[in-house]
């Protein structure tokens, strides 16, 4: 039995394609702007400039927190390690920027980026330098009390002093830690002299985890008290 075909045919097929050419036109235009959209973010991704991080920095002790210098986007995740050891496992980092002197390792990585792309930089707080200030020679009468060099320093700490009799005893003692030993009480003391005479003493800040050793010497004399004159 043949099938014949509706009278109306063609027009419905008509419709049917007028509704599906601009439909699929639209369609297609969609596709196109979605993939150019990819491709703006891609080349935006691309414009993101690379990472600019010393492997090694360094900087000078000063009480304040002093982290490292990076260059590049900010987006960066910094964190603060103690060791190579500590870093490799991990352990006891802190995103806080250290103050100390010391040696840290620290780990750059860029927000939301992969562990493989992370920089590893060595970063000194050296120690920072005293100064102290003196008068190179000084000078008091005796009168039976102590007397004490005057220095100060900078940044101020509190120094200390060691008066010897002899130049050559001093010398002798800042050339050679044995012989600062043999000398420790016999011709060297830490307290301020009394009687009359030339000492050579050196003032000094031994110093500690953040400051460095210095030292200054200096000459002091303690003249005799002036004689009152006789009564008539």
């Amino acid at each position: 039995m043949n099938k014949s075909i509706p009278n109306n045919a063609g027009a419905v097929y008509s419709r049917i394609m007028w509704y599906y050419f601009p439909m699929k036109s639209l369609l297609i235009a969609f596709t196109v702007f979605l993939f150019l959209g990819s491709c703006g973010s891609v080349d935006t991704a691309k414009d993101v400039p690379p990472l600019t991080v010393p492997a090694y920095q360094e900087t000078v002790y000063t009480g304040n927190p002093q982290p490292i210098d990076v260059q590049g986007t900010p987006s960066l995740e910094l964190c603060y390690f103690s060791s190579m050891e500590a870093l490799g496992r991990d352990e006891d980092g802190s995103g806080d920027a250290p103050f100390a002197a010391g040696v840290y390792y620290v780990r750059v990585r860029r927000a939301g980026a992969s562990p493989a792309d992370d920089l590893i930089v060595e970063y000194h707080i050296e120690k920072a330098p005293v100064t102290i200030m003196a008068e190179p020679v000084q000078e008091a009468v005796y009168n039976g009390s102590p007397k004490s060099v005057t220095a100060a320093s900078e940044p101020p700490l509190g120094l200390r002093a060691v008066y010897y009799p002899t130049r050559a005893a001093r010398e002798a003692a800042a050339n050679s830690p044995a012989a600062s030993e043999i000398l420790r009480g016999f011709t060297r003391v830490e307290r301020a002299p009394i009687e009359p005479g030339t000492y050579y003493v050196t003032v000094y800040y031994p110093g500690d985890a953040n400051y460095r050793y210095a030292k200054l010497d200096i000459e002091l004399t303690i003249h005799p008290a002036a004689r009152r004159p006789a009564r008539q």
